[in-house]
């Protein structure tokens, strides 16, 4: 394998291991952990959630500004990447929940910066420009064999040991599997700056103009409107659907993580073939075609009241998920310049890390419809849906410049 092989598969990697603790911790464990071992509202885990979102997503610009400014961003990522995982050990000794919830925030922070802003940056230095798509889904390719990996590996864990018992080892897997992109992928023409304050200042300055540039122009503000609201709504339905799937379609655990290693096959076609689907018509048709296989499972989920149905609905958010970020990433380095990418997905990690606000919403939605019992995720549910009909009749207008 030559030195270029050897470099993409280290990055795409990244995205093995980090999907480990996106999916096992996030969506899965610590949501159970939380809701069902600890016995607490939905909206405690969404509050605290959301809070590590909102401290990451105003931290993201400007670290992205500064790796730009130094042009370097692996020592970023393995600053963040140890961060998360060390405090997501640190989950693993407590009993208390607010410590546990202290720890989830910190840990979070550090998957959320470490994998948004640094490891999408190095995509543009790692492939060639007519293989951005290819090399984008080879990574969320891996990134749901990194999902169906961790279930299966901890699966054993949680169902012998709870919850808790599973968060030792995901840091483990996360770190291991992250080791690669530290060793092989490197940074290129790295910048000596000496001067830390007139490092912050220069980003802060370059950050400055390019919000001024976004703001002045409809497309790319536009982009990042709809990027915004559809990220949000993903996220949420992500988030939360181990807790619907339990309450709602009355799935037993083993049940929801076989469903869920289902649906992240599924998400492993659906990112090779809209990396390639990508490269060949575009990443906006394809981007747009993933939301509505998103939006069509959303609405069946809504409408399907027989447990047997998941199984077909599962494989279907499979695979527009996967579509969604395979074509999003390579569509925003399109409408941007390579030397401020660093900003561009500090700036989308911002407002992924406003996701809060969907989980919120979520989370007050089921608060209101209370006395409706399971039905008022449903209800919650189709909030959701018509939040991401918006962000697309938005997403739309937007074109490549």
């Amino acid at each position: 394998m030559d030195k270029k092989r050897v470099t993409i598969f280290s990055w795409a990697l990244y995205d093995f291991s980090n999907a480990i603790f996106g999916m096992n911790v996030i969506a899965l464990y610590f949501a159970l952990w939380v809701t069902v071992e600890k016995g607490a509202e939905d909206i405690v885990y969404g509050f605290v959630l959301g809070l590590s979102m909102l401290i990451a997503a105003i931290a993201m610009p400007i670290l992205g500004a500064i790796s730009d400014k130094k042009n370097e961003r692996v020592p970023f990522l393995i600053i963040f990447t140890l961060l998360c995982v060390l405090f997501l050990s640190f989950i693993g000794m407590v009993e208390s929940i607010f410590l546990g919830l202290l720890f989830f925030a910190i840990a979070n922070l550090g998957y959320l910066i470490s994998g948004a802003v640094f490891y999408n940056a190095l995509l543009p230095y790692v492939a060639d420009e007519e293989s951005i798509g290819r090399v984008s889904g080879y990574g969320v390719c891996l990134s749901y064999v990194g999902v169906i990996t961790g279930l299966l590996a901890i699966r054993p864990i949680a169902l012998k040991f709870g919850y808790q018992a599973t968060f030792i080892p995901t840091a483990f897997f996360f770190l291991i599997f992250a080791l690669p992109c530290f060793i092989f992928v490197k940074d290129k023409d790295v910048r000596k700056i000496k001067n830390i304050g007139e490092l912050i200042k220069g980003a802060f300055l370059s950050l400055k103009n390019t919000l001024k540039e976004i703001r002045a122009s409809k497309n790319q503000f536009d982009f990042f409107l709809s990027l915004f609201i559809i990220i949000n709504i993903v996220n949420t339905v992500f988030i939360f659907m181990s807790v619907y799937l339990k309450k709602v379609v009355l799935l037993k655990d083993a049940e929801i993580i076989t469903l869920y290693i289902v649906s992240n096959i599924f998400s492993i076609i659906g990112a090779l073939a809209s990396g390639v689907i990508s490269d060949r018509i575009g990443p906006k048709k394809t981007l747009l075609g993933a939301i509505m296989v998103c939006v069509l499972s959303v609405f069946l989920a809504i409408i399907s009241f027989h447990k047997n149905f998941f199984w077909v609905i599962g494989p279907l958010a499979g695979l527009a998920f996967s579509g969604i970020r395979v074509s999003g990433r390579a569509f925003a380095i399109t409408l941007f310049p390579k030397e401020r990418i660093g900003e561009i997905f500090g700036l989308l990690g911002f407002l992924s890390n406003l996701a809060f606000i969907g989980l919120l919403i979520w989370g007050a939605v089921v608060f209101i419809f209370g006395p409706l019992g399971p039905f008022r995720y449903r209800i919650a549910l189709f909030v959701s849906l018509c939040i991401l009909t918006w962000g697309v009749t938005i997403l739309r207008k937007v074109s490549p410049e």
